[in-house]
């Protein structure tokens, strides 16, 4: 399938869920798991609290997607609100969070198991370059949708990019040549 069309089939998925579709909301809501629960790994650097602010958002996403008001801002809605349940689980106390509508939530233990290895090997980068390999290379955004997400200049995202892999290269690969 070509990035195109799998645009468009998500475009249709939002554009429906919008309108009161549960099906096509349950279908998006299962894409965006990893994608919410890698995000949360990295930026908060703990796998309870990444967990919470996935289920927290996603929970948000199922209850009020209906105030949307264009499907092409779907991603970037969804990132803020991931943003800004980390930063309220950070700020006080997580557990006094309630979270409704818990479905979907006995799936994200399940798909989750990919992320937690590589976490341990990006933080050992800052938190800026963590966060924009997990939306290129986890979540296959491009640097002008990264762009848009974080409100920077592309070209600063790529050249935080760059030398996040750069790191990530030298780390894993010089050093394990140098042990040889």
């Amino acid at each position: 399938m070509t990035i195109k069309k799998e645009q468009q089939i998500e475009l249709n998925l939002v554009k429906a869920s919008i309108k009161g579709n549960r099906r096509a909301l349950e279908k998006l809501i299962r894409k965006y798991i990893n994608f919410c629960y890698s995000i949360s790994l990295v930026l908060t650097g703990n796998k309870k609290l990444a967990l919470l602010a996935t289920k927290k958002t996603l929970n948000e996403i199922y209850n009020s997607i209906s105030y949307i008001s264009k499907a092409n801002i779907f991603k970037i809605w969804l990132y803020n609100t991931l943003k800004n349940n980390i930063q309220k689980i950070q700020e006080k106390n997580y557990n006094s969070f309630k979270i409704e509508n818990k479905i979907f939530f006995d799936d994200i233990d399940k798909t989750l198991a990919i992320q937690e290895n590589l976490f341990q090997e990006l933080m050992h980068l800052p938190k800026e370059q963590r966060e924009i390999i997990a939306l290129v290379d986890f979540e296959g955004l491009d640097c002008e949708e990264v762009a848009d997400i974080l409100d920077e200049p592309v070209l600063d995202i790529r050249t935080k990019l760059y030398n996040a892999k750069i790191a990530l290269y030298n780390k894993f690969f010089l050093e394990k040549e140098r042990i040889l």
